[in-house]
């Protein structure tokens, strides 16, 4: 006790003689407390919600950003480092967090356009700028001074244009749309245009609004560059907006991302491993998406050879832990079987066109694999009943493995939006042609047909979506593999060879590979022809190579060869239409209407009049019973009967079927603009050149079709300035020339 308190007695003593000194220490102590808690503070400041307790000032509307994407991107606290954005053509590089919130989210902003569009590759982190620049502006200013109360967030992946639509208070909102290339309308290239166009309509009104999407949507070959891109946005019709790309990180964010996973001490074997594997492949460094698990990637020690490898990684180490929940030491059967599992559910959203699956239709999946519990599972995020993939590269992973082993799924049209899938299958099927072992698929054991038939299915599909140049290696390669095999199996292979000789041949005489294309349906026809001595079903396949082959040679000016086989083919199918004339009878007005315009540009107009006649009542014959499929042809007859009658100076019979045709197409047209407007514009443009053909000229009838044909072009131009700007162009010579004759008078 005694010495107690001589202690206390000698630190007071000590404190009266250090007086000064002690007040430094605890300032000191309390100047270092309190900036550690405001270091704290701010880095937990993005985390908080803006204040309700100050009721007297506007609240900022931020609800909408789905739960899924808050809890994954905010509140689990993943590492988040902000991007750079690239813009004005490449020669500007800024952080794209700076750019919105200090030039554009400002009422002295500078910029020219409202709308802007974020383009990033699949995997570069545009969902996670677009949730971050939102919650930064909620959180960047003291409430009620944000430069617009209003800020709200859709994914377009599962929001309706009538929600957007009838938000309040337009001009104070500033509009975040994530996700453009996973609308269900981008699994269409018909549906996304009139997607589009429903969109550019909402535009107006916003204060700013900002969509992400990745480039391919736009483009048909994949590519980076920002002059491309902003060239083909403009084509598509988008209102004036202002075109940005996500750069890739750079090596200092790299290893900014790398400090802040590899922490300790401890991780510095796997920090040193994880640079390894960033430097070696270039894909990881510049997606965000997969550097958020170079973790599992270092762990794995499995060898990465593409990006499949990679993915396949990241799959199995997701699913790995779903099953953990349920057994601490899942199996890797039992790993393989979920991947199964999760395969089928990729194929059935595939089959059905869309990017989701609902809440029943898992059930029923689960039910059928006898795994109830697989719905408890992260691979799969869940909005109200709608269950999807947390991002559309893994969708497209599964679809990669799918069309391999499944060729058979491959439908057609299907593969628009989908480049990720097809570069993950050219990496599977190097991995077959290299003898590769992939983690989940035995390539082996795959039949060889099998292989052609996948590839040909994508070459078809790729050929539709007029990616030429990726579409010819795939029929090649397909090819190759059937004509072996149809070397020992001639019989079961024979159809095979022809039908992708025949695809061939379109494909090159599309890009205009015409001695190519021509010994490609020459030998599929020698090959048919020799069928159909001894087949005569196969007559009908006789038939429609010499069509092909007359349209070749009628484009290269070969009018006698292509009259002949023209000849020859409406020969065989008028054959066949007396015994099948429901099936067979399109194909004679097809091929009478080709022999019509081969006649007509060669003079033969007797022959072309008659040919033409015909067609036209089959056409219309066949429209009775199915307007919706042949009225078109109807109008297409009608317009080459009036353009033959124009130049026999038949101007009365020509107008009156350009009249048919102009009232047909605008019928259609009513349904189906974008099909149909071209046509109703080309059909008024013809009437008004005929009217100016007579010796009595109608100009005033002449210059009301020709204003009328060119509002039309030029609405058209606005989508698609390469296809319709020529048409623009004669459109405005006619009128001005119209104006002349005017001035004359």
């Amino acid at each position: 006790m005694t010495n107690l308190l001589q202690t206390i007695c000698n630190i007071t003593q000590w404190i009266d003689a250090n007086t000064l000194a002690f007040i430094g220490i605890i300032v000191t102590i309390i100047s270092i407390s309190v900036t550690i808690w405001s270091i704290i503070a701010n880095r937990n400041k993005k985390r908080q919600q803006p204040s309700q307790g100050e009721q007297n000032v506007p609240i900022i509307l931020h609800a909408g950003i789905p739960e899924e994407l808050k809890r994954q991107y905010l509140l689990e606290n993943k590492i988040y480092i902000q991007p750079y954005i690239i813009h004005n053509g490449g020669t500007s590089k800024q952080l794209l967090h700076d750019f919105f919130i200090k030039k554009v989210f400002t009422k002295e902003s500078t910029e020219p356009n409202d709308v802007y569009i974020i383009f990033g590759d699949t995997g570069t982190g545009k969902t996670a700028a677009l949730v971050h620049l939102f919650d930064d502006y909620v959180t960047q200013y003291k409430q009620g001074e944000h430069p617009y109360p209003n800020i709200k967030f859709f994914s377009l992946r599962d929001t309706t244009l009538e929600t957007i639509s009838n938000l309040p208070d337009k001009e104070n909102t500033i509009l975040l749309l994530d996700a453009l290339d996973e609308t269900p309308a981008a699994q269409n290239p018909i549906l996304f245009l009139q997607f589009q166009e429903g969109l550019q309509a909402l535009f107006h009104g916003f204060a700013r609004v900002v969509i992400t999407c990745r480039p391919q949507l736009f483009s048909d070959q994949e590519s980076e560059s920002a002059a491309t891109h902003t060239k083909i946005l403009t084509s598509t019709g988008w209102v004036q907006c202002t075109e940005l790309f996500l750069a890739p990180f750079d090596d200092q964010q790299v290893q900014e991302y790398l400090d802040q996973v590899f922490t300790f001490r401890s991780d510095n074997a796997d920090r040193k491993k994880a640079e390894e594997i960033v430097n070696k492949h270039a894909y990881i460094a510049i997606r965000p998406l997969v550097l958020t698990y170079i973790k599992d990637i270092v762990e794995s020690k499995r060898d990465i050879n593409t990006t499949l490898d990679l993915y396949d990684i990241i799959i199995e180490k997701t699913l790995q832990r779903d099953l953990e929940k349920i057994n601490p030491n899942p199996s890797e059967e039992q790993i393989q079987q979920w991947w199964d599992i999760t395969s089928d559910v990729a194929g059935y959203m595939y089959r059905n066109n869309k990017l989701s699956i609902t809440n029943q239709e898992l059930d029923t999946i689960a039910s059928v694999t006898k795994e109830p519990q697989f719905k408890q599972r992260s691979m799969l995020t869940r909005t109200g009943d709608e269950f999807h993939f947390p991002h559309k590269s893994f969708y497209e992973y599964f679809m990669a493995y799918r069309f391999i082993l499944y060729p058979e799924e491959i439908q057609e049209g299907t593969l628009y939006s989908m480049d990720f899938a097809l570069k993950r299958y050219d990496e599977l099927y190097n991995a077959y042609k290299e003898k590769r072992p992939v983690r989940f698929a035995d390539l082996k054991s795959l039949s060889i047909r099998n292989i052609a038939n996948s590839l040909h299915n994508i070459g078809y599909n790729l050929y539709d979506l007029n990616h030429f140049s990726e579409a010819e290696p795939k029929y090649k390669a397909a090819l190759e593999i059937f004509r072996q095999l149809e070397e020992l199996h001639p019989s079961q292979f024979i159809d095979d060879v022809t039908m992708t000789l025949n695809n061939m041949g379109e494909l090159h005489r599309k890009t205009c590979n015409y001695t190519a294309a021509e010994k490609e349906y020459t030998k599929a026809l020698k090959i048919r022809r020799d069928i159909a001595d001894k087949e005569k079903d196969a007559l009908h396949d006789v038939a429609t190579l010499l069509n092909n082959l007359a349209t070749l040679h009628y484009e290269t000016n070969d009018y006698f060869t292509a009259g002949k086989e023209y000849a020859e083919a409406l020969i065989i199918y008028r054959e066949l239409t007396e015994k099948s004339p429901n099936t067979f009878l399109p194909f004679v007005a097809t091929t009478l209407n080709n022999l019509a315009n081969l006649h007509s540009d060669t003079n033969n107009y007797p022959a072309a009049e008659k040919e033409y006649t015909e067609a036209l009542g089959t056409y219309r014959n066949l429209a009775k019973k199915n307007p919706d499929a042949f009225l078109p042809n109807v109008a297409m007859t009608l317009n080459n009967l009036a353009t033959h009658h124009h130049n026999t100076n038949n101007y009365h019979a020509a107008e009156e079927e350009y009249t048919e045709a102009l009232e047909i197409h605008r019928d259609l047209a009513e349904k189906n603009p974008d099909a149909f407007l071209p046509d109703v514009a080309m059909t008024l443009y013809n009437t008004a050149i005929l009217y100016l053909s007579k010796e009595e000229k109608d100009i005033p009838a002449a210059e009301a079709a020709a204003q009328e044909s060119l509002d039309i072009f030029k609405k058209m131009a606005e989508k698609s300035h390469s296809a319709f700007d020529p048409n623009v162009k004669k459109g405005e010579e006619l009128l001005a020339y119209i104006q002349q004759l005017k001035q004359q008078k």
